[in-house]
């Protein structure tokens, strides 16, 4: 039944459809230079971020512990 190329449901879904699967296929095509980014902005940006958080962490931590010890 939506077999007719001059069928205007075909047309009509077809153009509904179209941008989305060339978005698909871009992203599919460009998937593999994108993890690489990430893992090079994860490792200049985030882990010294995690280790700068883990100092504070454990600052606080050992300032409690001497405030305990003190009162």
């Amino acid at each position: 039944m939506l077999e007719s190329k001059n069928n205007p449901i075909v047309s009509i879904v077809t153009f509904i459809f179209l941008p989305v699967i060339y978005v698909g296929k871009v992203l599919s095509r460009e998937i593999g230079r994108i993890n690489l980014f990430i893992l090079i902005f994860d490792t200049l940006i985030e882990a010294p971020f995690k280790v700068f958080i883990d100092i504070f962490e454990e600052w606080s931590r050992f300032v409690k512990a001497r405030k305990d010890e003190l009162v």
